[in-house]
């Protein structure tokens, strides 16, 4: 019996901090992050759900999981490496900080707000 409780007592943290894939499909990204430190972030807690994921239900799941204007570019990458869909993230931040891709829903806001 003690055992049984020293156990749980060490190592009981990892399942009451595990969370399930309802809760990582809707994890979005702050204002204030990047996308890497989203996707590193995402990634992190996806690892440690419950029930454990496969590598493709993760990709698939964290694609889910972004704003439209990701989500309608990175939906053609759900085979490529999670990498690969990353770098695709950066640099669809990228092109939306310099102007290159409009975020229509900051316009809409702005437009509704007018």
């Amino acid at each position: 019996m003690d055992m049984t409780m020293d156990f749980m007592n060490k190592f009981g943290f990892n399942v009451e901090n595990a969370h399930n894939n309802f809760y990582i499909q809707n994890l979005k990204k702050k204002p204030s992050e990047s996308f890497r430190d989203y996707a590193i972030r995402w990634r992190y807690k996806a690892a440690r759900a419950r029930p454990h994921m496969e590598e493709s239900q993760m990709k698939d799941y964290f694609i889910r999981a972004q704003e439209p204007h990701y989500y309608d570019r990175m939906l053609l990458m759900v085979e490529k490496s999670f990498i690969d869909i990353i770098k695709l993230g950066e640099r669809i931040e990228e092109g939306i900080k310099n102007g290159t891709i409009i975020n229509v829903e900051a316009l809409q806001a702005i437009n509704k707000a007018l």
